[in-house]
């Protein structure tokens, strides 16, 4: 988003492009990788916003992360887990996800 004022003191903001509504999201290798709660990620190039791939995290079967929360340090990613398990013995309180992410050309792959 570009924000400047206006002559008449006036806040203005022009939208740089549209990505897919989400929970959060990271910048990885010139890309904004966008998160959805139920273990998808759509890329987008930095610079034109135009989605370049998509991909689902490893393990979506046995875990539901659902990145509400998502950072990254060098190539691991981390995301927390959704509160489904709220009425399971082991509630995963407290626990994310850590991936080794990785990518070839505009395929990004994850492994737990």
């Amino acid at each position: 988003m570009s924000l400047y004022f206006d002559g008449a003191s006036r806040l203005v903001f022009t939208p740089l492009g549209t990505i897919a509504k989400g929970q959060d999201g990271v910048i990885y290798d010139g890309c904004l990788l966008r998160f959805s709660a139920k273990g998808t990620c759509r890329v987008y190039t930095l610079q034109t916003l135009e989605e370049i791939s998509a991909f689902t995290l490893d393990k979506v079967d046995a875990l539901m992360p659902h990145s509400n929360s998502v950072s990254l340090q060098g190539d691991i990613l981390y995301t927390n887990l959704y509160n489904t398990y709220a009425k399971e013995t082991d509630r995963k309180e407290g626990v994310c996800c850590a991936y080794r992410l990785s990518r070839e050309g505009d395929t990004f792959h994850t492994e737990l």
